[in-house]
């Protein structure tokens, strides 16, 4: 696959099932290797951003809550979001690499608050830091609420100006009976839901494939940012995700959307 069109900020959104194990604890082997292949994108000249969900996931792994209402979530986010930080910087930290936490709500993106949001992640790009974002679940009530992280990570890529969102999941992209399709958008009923296999293990947040479809059709159609769908793979990186190929010259399978406008600029010998 070829690129010509220029992608140099990039928005990662970390599903909470894409680093987990089959037991549900995350698995600090593929966060190792995602920062990894982050970090490969940043020597490269790139900038990256996470979007990442999993707090509520490792809050829940650390203690049992009588319940499962949304006191409880918030409980298991406060406990995770720290944690889940940390895990972050531990391995960003073997390259001297800083990270940055940003907790969001819908509030930040108005007004004064958006100055403020904007200026502070343009200001810690400017210094080569990573910026990780996550929905502020502690704080949250309905009312401020962006309502998951796949529509925050929407949110990021269209207010903070990121070029490319790839959401990396347990899955080699969109599947319909169990085959990955590679371009949807060549289809104009892609985003239809019925067409895809929607199981999706682990839901211990608030969203999923339906929802990833939503904020899809958003930011191809509306912001006009291409899109790709992927699994999060110790076999390959985020660069061999956006090339298509691995660095044996093997297929990486995944679906990619490109927006109308754009696709005169995009070239996929896979599709």
């Amino acid at each position: 696959m070829t690129i010509d069109y220029p992608i140099k900020d990039i928005n990662v959104k970390v599903g909470t099932a894409a680093i987990s194990k089959d037991d549900g604890n995350i698995d600090e082997e593929l966060v190792e290797h995602l920062v990894k292949s982050i970090v490969e994108l940043k020597e490269d000249g790139r900038n990256v951003i996470i979007t990442t969900s999993g707090a509520i996931g490792m809050g829940k792994s650390k203690i049992k809550l009588s319940g499962d209402d949304e006191i409880n979530k918030q409980t298991y986010a406060a406990i995770g979001q720290h944690r889940l930080m940390g895990l972050y910087s531990k391995y960003f930290d073997k390259y001297k690499i800083e990270t940055a936490q940003f907790l969001l709500t819908k509030e930040d993106f108005e007004g004064e608050k958006y100055e403020n949001l904007f200026n502070g992640y343009n200001n810690a790009i400017e210094n080569g830091i990573v910026p990780i974002i996550n929905e502020n679940d502690p704080v949250c009530i309905e009312e401020i609420r962006v309502g998951d992280n796949d529509n925050l990570a929407s949110l990021v890529t269209e207010k903070l100006g990121q070029d490319l969102l790839i959401f990396l999941t347990r899955y080699e992209g969109l599947l319909r009976n169990g085959n990955t399709v590679l371009n949807p958008t060549k289809s104009p009923v892609c985003f239809n839901h019925k067409l895809y296999d929607l199981k999706e293990p682990f839901m211990t947040g608030f969203g999923g494939i339906e929802t990833k479809l939503a904020v899809i059709e958003k930011v191809v159609n509306q912001s006009k940012k291409p899109c790709i769908v992927a699994k999060l793979d110790k076999r390959y990186g985020l660069k061999e995700i956006m090339l298509g190929n691995d660095k044996d010259g093997n297929a990486v399978k995944r679906s990619i959307f490109w927006p109308e406008e754009l696709q005169a600029q995009y070239n996929n010998p896979n599709k």
